[in-house]
């Protein structure tokens, strides 16, 4: 089935990627939401120091 974007998403959504993998870069780029990436953050992006103020501020919105 795969991802359709033109069904958009249910709710604001911010997709967080190292850009170190094209699967996961082409995946976030399907998806209707708002994208970060964090170059040199490796696989664990959610343990990068920069993820905490990127998902405040996402939320704050």
């Amino acid at each position: 089935m795969g991802l359709r974007p033109e069904q958009g998403l249910p709710v604001r959504t911010l997709v967080v990627t190292a850009g170190w993998s094209p699967l996961y870069e082409e995946t976030a780029a399907s998806l209707v939401a708002r994208r970060l990436t964090l170059q040199g953050a490796g696989h664990r992006v959610q343990d990068d120091p920069r993820v905490t103020p990127a998902l405040c501020e996402h939320w704050a919105d």
